[in-house]
């Protein structure tokens, strides 16, 4: 197993957030290790467990921190959405469409997929469909 999978697993539904040291640190881990392991923190901090009580102040404390350090050609972008997750809205579909566009030119983001994949209400499964097409294109172009 890859250390970004060991890492990714080790955070998914069980992310310290309202433990400041421990949360930086693995932020930090997640910055050394990989982009991937970045947009696992991330997901986390916009979707959280049921029940989890966590402040949007230090939610957005932690994204800005991420924003500071991180540099990914999808960065801003997915910054964007997970502030709007953050806040309760979801982000029109037709942006996340948009979006979606965009990693068929630099595939193989998964973790940073499924954060704008997740963000919107998609009630006519038009970005269902979209997700779906660009999996599908990813593994074909192995």
């Amino acid at each position: 197993m890859s250390k970004d999978r060991e890492f990714i697993d080790s955070i998914d539904c069980c992310f310290p957030y309202n433990q400041k040291k421990k949360a930086y640190n693995l932020i930090r881990e997640a910055l050394l290790l990989s982009s991937e392991s970045v947009f696992a923190v991330l997901h986390e901090l916009a979707r959280l467990p049921r029940g989890e009580m966590v402040s949007k102040e230090k939610l957005f404390e932690m994204v800005e921190y991420i924003n500071k350090y991180f540099t990914h050609w999808l960065k801003n972008t997915i910054i964007e959405v997970v502030k709007t997750t953050i806040r309760g809205q979801d982000v029109e579909c037709a942006k996340i469409l948009t979006i979606l566009n965009e990693f068929k030119k630099y595939p193989y983001n998964s973790m940073a997929i499924n954060i704008v994949y997740f963000s919107c209400d998609d009630t006519d499964w038009k970005v269902d469909k979209k997700y779906n097409e660009i999996i599908e294109w990813w593994n074909i172009n192995k």
